[in-house]
């Protein structure tokens, strides 16, 4: 079996059930992006949502792919809440948008040739999806160390919610906005998924430098 985003890289058996969950999500992002590129009104905030939320996903089950490596319980869990959630929306929507199936996903030879498998979510509006704006609560931060970075309000309030329930949502929501304005390479993103985990697991002193000297150099 080969890597579903068409490197050619040969699979390890290991990782035949990541490529196989990695179709899972291609396949909804594409539709999804379909009803996007429609244009209408009718739950436009729910598919930029919905997008937003699980093209990060689709780069993070690339990226472990690629590096040959496993995914988390965590990230696995992540993954099936958005799979989840996404046929949900389905569900609700498919009698309103022509495109969206209810249930079973078929796609036109034609659709199926256009898919872009690196990212799925543009393959038919062309376009990186936006993540959602978030109003991050006024928090009390402290200045990051000489030579760590400029203060970033959105990091800044990720940073000080990593104990909480919402911590994952905002490091989601953060990442994608990341992946959105500046384009990492996958190289990249699973460095950052590293630092956010970093974040989440107790070790700021380790995760926060790094990721504003991050931020910086690509400023």
């Amino acid at each position: 079996m080969n890597c579903i985003c068409g490197c050619g890289q040969r699979l390890a058996a290991k990782q035949s059930d990541l490529n196989l969950l990695a179709g899972e999500v291609a396949i909804e992002l594409v539709v999804w992006d379909k009803a996007r590129a429609l244009r209408s009104p009718v739950a436009a905030a729910e598919i930029g949502a919905i997008l937003s939320e699980g093209a990060p996903r689709y780069q993070l089950l690339l990226a472990t792919i690629h590096a040959g490596d496993d995914l988390g319980r965590l990230e696995r869990e992540a993954i099936g809440e958005w799979l989840a959630d996404s046929r949900s929306a389905r569900k609700r929507l498919g009698g309103e948008l022509p495109v969206v199936p209810k249930k079973k996903i078929s796609l036109s030879k034609e659709d199926q040739a256009r898919i872009d498998r690196v990212h799925p979510e543009r393959t038919f509006s062309g376009h990186s999806w936006e993540a959602p704006a978030e109003a991050p609560a006024e928090v009390e931060t402290e200045m990051p160390p000489a030579g760590a970075g400029a203060p970033d309000p959105e990091l800044d309030a990720l940073i000080a919610a990593a104990d909480g329930d919402d911590y994952e949502r905002l490091a989601v929501a953060w990442l994608g906005r990341l992946i959105a304005t500046s384009s990492p390479s996958l190289d990249e993103l699973r460095w950052l998924l590293g630092r956010l985990e970093d974040l989440r697991s107790g070790r700021r002193d380790e995760a926060e430098p790094a990721l504003r000297r991050f931020l910086a150099e690509r400023g």
